[in-house]
């Protein structure tokens, strides 16, 4: 059996997800449907994926019909957007609440984008994470693919002929799932926060081969910056990451331990990290 670390997704949903005001005014078939969006399999690190209403209500065992009324109430909450000129849904505070963890998880961005279909709300949702990323530090700016800098190059939709005040009415049984005609506007909704954690396992974002170099840079951005890497630390997180369940212990027992609400009580992060790391690499028999 392969030892070698599994590079898979996961999200972690935050319990505060279930307090928010938005959340409370879903019903049990609209919290599921938006919990499938922002965990789907497809959906990307820059908040957008590929997607049809009549595909995601498939997978769901649902008829397209239920599905899209269940959508239609995360969409006028502000959670999701979804574009009537191509099959494209976004989640448009994404990156508030899933900042990338390194400047090389900026660099990949540049090969998602071919992924997703040219329209309006991508043009947008890329805008939103230009805006994002440059109120980051220096390198995180200097990561950003050029792409994101360009203009769509036919941003002004067609006007629709007969104006609806409320866009989720105005659309038709395609409307939502991006499966209507070209030419018709973005179902634009307000900037309200998307108020739940969920992070892509950043290994996606790398080759392995930078498995090592992300995983250091998780740790030194839960400490502060105060971690002073060493050769044998290098050493004993390389160990640890060799084994299937190393990058999820690491995240567990110090990333997120140092990132949750308790990691006040940490008085000395760096110090916290050295022992977890010490002593996940003893729980897992790395010798060094």
């Amino acid at each position: 059996m392969d030892d070698k670390p599994r590079y898979t997704r996961y999200r972690k949903v935050s319990s505060a997800f279930w307090n928010d005001a938005g959340v409370l005014r879903l019903s049990d078939r609209g919290k599921l449907a938006f919990l499938f969006i922002l965990t789907h399999p497809n959906m990307t690190s820059l908040g957008m994926m590929r997607a049809t209403m009549s595909g995601l209500a498939e997978e769901l065992g649902w008829e397209v019909k239920a599905f899209r009324e269940a959508f239609g109430e995360a969409f006028r909450e502000g959670m999701v957007e979804a574009s009537t000129e191509a099959p494209l849904i976004a989640l448009p505070n994404f990156l508030k609440h899933n900042k990338p963890e390194s400047p090389n998880v900026v660099k990949s961005w540049e090969r998602i984008l071919p992924e997703l279909p040219e329209c309006e709300l991508k043009t947008q949702q890329m805008q939103r994470v230009k805006a994002f990323t440059e109120a980051l530090p220096k390198a995180f700016r200097e990561a950003l693919p050029e792409a994101f800098g360009k203009p769509y190059p036919n941003p002004q939709p067609n006007p629709d002929p007969d104006p609806d005040p409320d866009p989720y009415k105005r659309s038709n049984h395609k409307a939502i799932g991006g499966e209507c005609e070209r030419g018709k506007a973005v179902e634009a909704v307000g900037d309200v926060a998307l108020r739940c954690i969920a992070d892509f396992d950043p290994v996606q974002e790398h080759e392995p081969d930078d498995t090592l170099g992300y995983h250091r840079a998780l740790i030194s951005e839960a400490t502060g910056g105060a971690f002073k890497w060493r050769g044998g630390h290098l050493m004993r997180l390389e160990g640890i990451l060799a084994h299937t369940r190393g990058p999820a212990l690491i995240r567990e027992r110090i990333v997120d331990a140092l990132s949750n609400s308790e990691s006040e009580a940490i008085r000395d992060p760096a110090a916290f990290a050295n022992s977890a790391l010490v002593e996940l690499a003893r729980e897992l028999g790395v010798k060094i």
